[in-house]
């Protein structure tokens, strides 16, 4: 036993109040340590049978369903699922090759609100469908849909009809970002952000964890919410996923969420993070809060 888990192993034995369990949880998916996570919040809800955050989070960290639904008010983690070796490995590698050798197409990446370089440092592929090929992006979207379908009820989120699939594709240099911020707003049906990364195993940077902010849900459907979040979430409550070759992570979209900042000492193209993204949409009545507090299974 390291000393880090010798020190969780004596919080977990002397933390006695439910509030103590629940710091610690959340310290630890804060530092990306899931399965321990996972662990004490189990513990915090034999404690506390009816702790609606514990019971998600335990469930969510172990690819499981929660058995209570969600509070419709307060901060609420964010639901997440991920996917292992989402496409078979020469699907993979040419989806990667696509990418890595079209370096001369890469440009600047946007915000819905244009080029922000305090708010994002990264570089997008104009026209990525046709980079990668209609047969690659069939086989990719139905993938993600697939997940989609197979992971919906376990997050507890809404069914929905998808009206429209996006793609994107991006690369994170040495220093790239993407600070925190959410997917839906006044004139998008987004629902659901998914994410596939690929890069070189093993890995030739650091950090560009993707970190879902547990998120006010009903003040972010408010008129007038600010972009970058304010009181919307709380900066170090959060989940953080680091990226994973060939993996799949879907998430609801009202969530805010961040790329931490990349480090690759490499100048190689190839060495850096790569992902194919999108969102899922829904029918502009289903992307909806009324929809969302009256469908959830």
């Amino acid at each position: 036993m390291t000393t880090i888990e010798g020190e969780i192993e004596w919080q977990l034995a002397h933390a006695q109040a439910p509030a103590s369990l629940e710091s610690l949880g959340d310290d630890l998916r804060a530092c990306a340590r899931l399965e321990r996570a996972a662990h004490v919040y189990s513990e915090l809800l034999q404690r506390a049978p009816g702790h609606r955050k514990a019971d998600r989070l335990a469930a969510w960290l172990r690819g499981l369903r929660p058995e209570l639904a969600r509070a419709h008010s307060g901060l609420q983690p964010a639901p997440f699922a991920c996917v292992p070796d989402l496409l078979p490995r020469a699907q993979r590698d040419a989806a990667f090759d696509a990418l890595v050798t079209r370096r001369e197409a890469f440009e600047t990446a946007a915000t819905t609100l244009g080029v922000r370089r305090d708010g994002r440092a990264a570089l997008s592929l104009p026209g990525a469908a046709g980079a990668l090929g209609e047969q690659l992006v069939y086989t990719l979207l139905a993938a993600v849909v697939r997940a989609w379908h197979d992971a919906r009820t376990r997050l507890r989120l809404p069914e929905f009809s998808i009206t429209e699939l996006e793609l994107q594709a991006t690369a994170y240099l040495d220093g790239g970002f993407f600070r925190p911020h959410r997917d839906i707003g006044p004139h998008n049906t987004r629902r659901v952000t998914w994410v596939y990364y690929l890069h070189r195993e093993p890995r030739a940077f650091e950090g560009g964890d993707l970190l879902l902010y547990d998120t006010d849900v009903e003040r972010s459907h408010e008129p007038g919410a600010a972009p970058s979040g304010g009181s919307l979430f709380q900066p170090g409550l959060c989940t953080r996923l680091p990226p994973r070759d060939n993996q799949l992570v879907l998430f609801a979209s009202e969530y805010f969420h961040e790329v931490t900042e990349t480090a690759c000492a490499s100048t190689h193209f190839a060495d850096c993070r790569f992902t194919l993204h999108g969102w899922l949409h829904a029918p502009r009545e289903q992307a909806t809060l009324d929809y969302l507090r009256s469908a959830e299974p």
